[in-house]
């Protein structure tokens, strides 16, 4: 069908608090259809194909189209027989809650510029729009809510560029499952994310993507989860790690019949970190585990590295390290086939007991 965006120009713009949609369905009828009931529709007759103008005069959008599980379809579902198009959009910087606004809204293709710029939550804004390949980008300068980031591109599985996006400056925000499950992802802009605390889940089976920017991440504490299944990275730029406490899952592989490809990994600040539990299972492509600087607080390290079958060394030297600490409760298959495929490996882990994942029988 022939885009609209070329008429836009000869019809009066969305008026304030308004969005233009344009429908796949001819003889779709949003208020038929029941959906948007927070707000109210009309037809916009001038122009071809079927559009309407959704408006609503409400502070907040909570929730407007989309649904609170993810089992529950949001306001437009049906991509095959419905593709939905957010053509235009009129001033809704008087909006300040975008939470779940068009989450599981899996027929939407594509979303034109909105201003978010006072919104104070945009928590799952797009989650799970898993048709569109077109975003804006935006402005979250001021979300303030304590998850008011979280989840906002989960599971947008055809993303392939993420979006330019404002992040606050100066005041505290998690970026857990922002990306998660983007799995078409190629392309990270270098975003300023200098006041971001939580990374958990950030980019998590994000197979695709390649590069990492090198992010301003002082203030991060968890990154658990942050790499997982990222199977097409080789390399990682040398993130600030200082005020880490957990790595659980950070560069791990669960995909069945995959691995994580890492070749190197940078030499990351690991002394505030407690939680190591699989910080690295399943991984080809290190041949080395690096020199860490672990200090005593750490508390769990059990599959650390279990399942890196390339590794030539570093294995012993870190669990000397690593026993010598009093805190540690799990440590179990730490090293597990942790250089079982290389010569230099095995001789390494014949020193290592059994019980931490080694070869050397216990007494």
């Amino acid at each position: 069908m022939k885009s609209l965006f070329c008429h836009k120009a000869k019809a009066a713009p969305p008026a304030a608090n308004t969005l233009r949609f344009e429908f796949g369905d001819q003889s779709y009828s949003p208020v038929t259809a029941g959906v948007g009931s927070s707000g109210t529709w009309k037809k916009c007759d001038w122009f071809p194909g079927n559009v309407w103008d959704w408006t609503n005069t409400s502070t907040s959008w909570a929730t407007a189209f989309g649904r609170g599980s993810t089992t529950n379809p949001g306001a437009f579902a049906d991509y095959e027989n419905n593709p939905v198009k957010v053509i235009a959009a009129g001033d809704t910087s008087s909006v300040t809650d975008f939470s779940r606004f068009f989450q599981n809204c899996y027929a939407i293709t594509e979303v034109c510029p909105i201003d978010t710029s006072n919104a104070t939550n945009v928590m799952l804004m797009f989650s799970y729009c898993t048709n569109c390949e077109k975003f804006p980008n935006m402005d979250f300068s001021s979300a303030t809510a304590s998850n008011g980031i979280v989840g906002v591109y989960q599971s947008c599985l055809k993303m392939v560029t993420a979006p330019n996006i404002t992040f606050p400056s100066g005041n505290a925000f998690s970026l857990q499952n922002f990306f998660y499950y983007c799995e078409n992802l190629k392309v990270i802009p270098l975003y300023d994310i200098s006041s971001c605390t939580v990374m958990a889940g950030t980019f998590e089976n994000c197979t695709s993507l390649e590069t990492i920017p090198l992010f301003d991440t002082s203030n991060v504490t968890n990154m658990q989860y942050t790499f997982k299944n990222c199977i097409s990275l080789t390399t990682l730029p040398l993130l600030d790690t200082s005020k880490v406490t957990h790595m659980g899952e950070m560069l791990s592989c669960n995909l069945e019949g995959r691995s994580m490809h890492l070749e190197t990994v940078p030499n990351f600040d690991y002394s505030a970190c407690k939680n190591f539990k699989l910080f690295m299972d399943n991984n080809s492509g290190i041949t080395e585990i690096p020199e860490m600087n672990i200090e005593a607080n750490v508390t769990r390290c059990e599959n650390m590295f279990r399942d890196c079958p390339n590794i030539k060394s570093g294995q012993k030297a870190l669990y000397d390290k690593l026993s010598a600490i009093g805190t540690i409760t799990n440590h179990a298959d730490c090293f597990l086939n942790c250089g079982s495929d290389t010569e230099e490996g095995r001789a390494e882990l014949a020193q290592i007991p059994v019980s931490w994942g080694g070869t050397k029988e216990e007494v």
